[in-house]
């Protein structure tokens, strides 16, 4: 069929009514006026299998179900524009007469972050609702089946929106893919249903993601399928491989880039690329998960897919409508090399009892882009000074939060001495009246109070002071 890589790409399609400039939504028998609609291809499944034909890498099957309607062959229309061959269509697509092809009205807010609101068709009005439009599992069967040629690559759009994928059938699927390529790869991402709030569908997606080997959820749905929205990023990704035997985790995280967990255990955030202009976030998180399935084909690194799938997520960003554009595998090379992310880190230095501020500081920090270390979610049993201190080298900064317990700790003052001896810059945050109440005695301590500035931990001023300290990493910060 094809000397590049086949991938299967089980997902959702329908046609997509972007609205764009919209304000506010307008109350009933009232009117606004918008700055466009526009129609397009969309639906998780369609929106990656068009990125991964853009980018050229690999020759994507698209698996996705559509209606016997006019809307079908405006999709069938847009993947052979795309570059998807008519052997793939034919091989992927499936027709129910009965169904309706599903539309979508997407309402983009006029201003960043360009966030969206949809109103779904009912792809079979004649029942209740259910707004699913993905294949069935005798459908995903049929579709492997009817495909000859070894596929490697294998992604699955919109987990918790895929009846499929929760059917105990599911695993069979799975071992029909795993036997045919004992080397196949499975990756994965969602949508931000409210059903994966249920412990009904967690529990029954649960077998899927033990078997998937890249999971792909945004950090909405991270918090959804853990239940703990307080959670920082490495607590929800860890979480996730805990509890529902993901390998790798990584976690999309909008304009701050990704937070990745490896089978391993080790940690690492890949920062966005600037976006001069936000015009809609509508299918970012597909051509992502196309970028980084490019990636994968060409054998790159775990870190480095997640760069490239950064750069196509970038391009989509800047686009209106579900698509990246135009770019190629080599477009998204040149923005990854001609524009280097800034890798931030800081090790968080506290006493226990400020750990509802740490985790505070903490998310909004990674929300920034800026990877955080501490004791809590990097530690293992056993050589716990050995642990700090390579975790303090590793950081270019640390993040002193200070009270009367921390003045006391003597964790804390170890951790500091490390600090000051690895030459770190130290950041404190805390109430001004502890300057001068309690910082003496100890060189350390002294010193501290003598060379910075505190940020407030009240009336808003913790996001204020973490913003303050990410532009400092970054060399921004205003003198």
């Amino acid at each position: 069929m094809s000397a590049s890589p086949l991938v299967m790409c089980y997902g959702e399609a329908c046609v997509d009514y972007v609205a764009s400039g919209v304000t506010q939504l307008p109350k009933w028998g009232r009117s606004h006026a918008i700055r466009s609609l526009k129609r397009y291809a969309g639906g998780n499944g369609l929106n990656c299998t068009i990125a991964l034909a853009t980018i050229g890498v690999t020759t994507p099957v698209p698996v996705l179900k559509l209606g016997g309607d006019a809307d079908a062959e405006y999709i069938r229309q847009n993947l052979i524009e795309a570059g998807v061959t008519n052997r793939c269509i034919e091989l992927g697509l499936i027709t129910d007469p009965q169904m309706v092809t599903p539309s979508v009205v997407v309402m983009v807010q006029d201003r960043e972050p360009a966030d969206r609101a949809f109103l779904h068709s009912n792809p079979y009005p004649e029942r209740d609702y259910s707004g699913k439009s993905t294949p069935s599992i005798t459908e995903l069967d049929g579709a492997l089946d009817g495909i000859e040629e070894r596929v490697r690559f294998h992604h699955f759009s919109g987990v918790g929106h895929f009846d499929a994928l929760t059917n105990s059938r599911i695993g069979m699927i799975v071992q029909k893919i795993r036997d045919r390529c004992s080397d196949a790869v499975i990756t994965a991402d969602t949508v931000p249903v409210k059903a994966l709030e249920t412990r009904s569908l967690r529990e029954s997606i649960k077998y899927f993601l033990e078997q998937v080997d890249y999971f792909l959820p945004s950090d909405v749905e991270a918090q959804m399928l853990t239940g703990k929205p307080a959670l920082d990023f490495s607590e929800q990704a860890l979480r996730l491989q805990l509890l529902y035997g993901c390998r790798n985790v990584i976690i999309k995280r909008n304009s701050a880039g990704v937070f990745c967990r490896g089978e391993s255990g080790g940690e690492w955030i890949a920062d966005s690329f600037p976006v001069r202009k936000v015009v809609d976030s509508t299918g970012a998180g597909d051509a992502w998960c196309a970028g980084f399935i490019s990636a994968l084909a060409k054998g790159q690194s775990l870190e480095d897919a997640c760069r490239i799938g950064n750069a196509a997520g970038h391009f989509c960003l800047g686009n209106e409508g579900p698509s990246m554009g135009r770019e190629s595998y080599a477009d998204l090379e040149s923005l990854v090399v001609r524009v280097e992310p800034n890798h931030r880190s800081v090790f968080i230095s506290y006493a226990r009892e400020s750990s509802e501020v740490m985790h505070d500081a903490s998310k909004s920090l990674e929300d920034l882009g800026v990877q955080c270390y501490t004791d809590v979610r990097n530690m293992q049993i056993g050589q716990i000074y050995t642990q700090i201190k390579k975790m303090i080298q590793s950081a270019d900064a640390v993040l002193l939060i200070i009270d009367e317990e921390s003045r006391k700790s003597a964790y804390v003052a170890a951790e500091l001495e490390i600090a000051m001896a690895e030459k770190k810059e130290i950041l404190p945050i805390g109430m001004k009246r502890y300057r001068d109440e309690f910082f003496s005695g100890s060189p350390v301590w002294v010193w501290v109070r003598d060379n910075f500035h505190f940020h407030e931990l009240k009336s808003g001023g913790l996001s204020k002071g973490m913003a303050e300290v990410a532009n400092k990493l970054q060399g921004r910060a205003k003198k």
